[in-house]
């Protein structure tokens, strides 16, 4: 037992809780953990499952504003991924309420803060619930805890809301890169981006567009029904991120894409003449008559 401990690392499972914030809620995996927080370590507690995470396996933090204005997402990122079963999760996703507050005192003595997380962490805490857990991770795990940046919609909120397949979710275009949350969970790195395609497969009638990420190692992620007033923020986000915006509709000969003519109603594209609909009235009357005709001869 001892030996397997040594060579899994198990041996170190078990270290003082520094911080235990109960039934935290989480959308993928979806329920309610309890996780206990060590100096190198932490671990998630569910009605099935329990979880040990290593800080150092921690690559990336978030904390994204939701679109209502109620609920806050606090994204974890996680190499290698958490397994339930065969599925992997490589991002924790936990949802809060802006208006849940929480008053949390660390168990650690003021000479240990100094040693070893001296300006990372706090002794006392009294704030949000979100604001609270987004900062004690982020200070354990010495990660940057990345937030929205200059990108608005039209709805004034950060991210826009579309869907990957049948599953809708919110795109946040972030500084360096873009997530879909909450599931399935994307991030897309600038750095990686060959060119990022606008298109409209629907019908002409559609008040959405769909928008693709071609990388250069030829991976492509798609992403539908984004509603159409915002590909103009859209294009000149990304441009000024460096990336190569590339528009389907302009090589098509719609080039007025995003002020609605691209979208838009396609009402008048088929115009028929009253003489021609005239001409085949007469021409069917025609028809009927002749038919008559030809069936009195046959009696």
């Amino acid at each position: 037992c001892n030996t397997f401990k040594s060579l899994s690392s198990l041996d170190g499972a078990s270290g003082e809780v520094l911080v235990s914030f109960p039934e935290l809620p989480s959308i993928t995996p979806r329920g309610r953990f309890d996780a206990d927080l060590a100096a190198t370590h932490l671990r998630l507690r569910g009605k099935t499952h329990d979880y040990k995470i290593l800080y150092s396996s921690i690559t990336r933090l978030f904390l994204l504003p939701k679109p209502d204005g109620a609920h806050v997402f606090f994204v974890v990122g996680l190499e290698p991924p958490l397994r339930q079963g065969q599925t992997r999760y490589p991002y924790l996703v936990f949802q809060f309420s802006r208006d849940d507050e929480m008053e949390l005192s660390l168990s650690i003595s003021d000479a240990e803060l100094q040693a070893n997380w001296a300006g990372r962490l706090q002794k006392e805490y009294n704030a949000p619930t979100f604001e609270v857990v987004s900062c004690v991770f982020k200070g354990l795990a010495d990660k940057k805890l990345i937030a929205p940046g200059s990108f608005k919609a039209t709805s004034g909120f950060p991210c826009i809301k579309c869907s990957v397949k049948a599953n809708e979710g919110f795109l946040y275009p972030l500084e360096k890169s873009a997530m879909f949350i909450p599931k399935p969970t994307q991030l897309l790195n600038y750095a990686d981006v060959e060119c990022v395609v606008f298109a409209r497969i629907s019908s002409g009638t559609s008040k959405t567009f769909d928008m693709k990420f071609e990388f250069r190692n030829g991976h492509e992620y798609s992403f539908s029904s984004i509603p159409k007033e915002e590909f103009g923020l859209l294009e000149e986000f990304f441009q000024s991120k460096g990336l190569k915006c590339k528009n389907e509709l302009a090589e098509k000969g719609i080039s007025s894409i995003g002020r609605g003519d691209a979208f838009g109603d396609d009402e008048d594209d088929e115009e028929s003449s009253p003489d021609e609909d005239y001409d085949d009235e007469e021409d069917e009357e025609e028809d009927e008559e002749g038919s008559e005709d030809e069936d009195e001869e046959d009696e």
